[in-house]
């Protein structure tokens, strides 16, 4: 169940991760977060994270979001470098 939560959770988590720093919001994220695993609900978020062996969602998503802008960088690269190429071959 931890693991449909977390995907549920992490959908789309690179468009609202600087959302989720915001307290209430953070505070909605936790909440999900700690109805995923129901035996423990009475332990906090971050024992509830080491208890069921899983990093904080600011974590996974903070990764998430670097990954995902390292890509959007690299494929604006790519593609500068395409238009380049193409403008070099009809020069010649």
């Amino acid at each position: 169940m931890l693991s449909t939560a977390l995907s549920v959770l992490l959908y789309g988590a690179t468009v609202w991760t600087d959302s989720a720093r915001i307290p209430c919001q953070r505070a909605e994220i936790e909440k999900v977060q700690e109805r995923a695993t129901p035996v423990y609900h009475t332990a906090s978020t971050d024992a509830l994270c080491v208890l069921t062996r899983t990093p904080l969602l600011e974590l996974i998503t903070g990764e998430r979001q670097l990954v995902f802008k390292a890509k959007k960088k690299l494929r604006a690269e790519r593609e500068i470098l395409r238009v380049k190429q193409e403008a070099s071959l009809l020069r010649k």
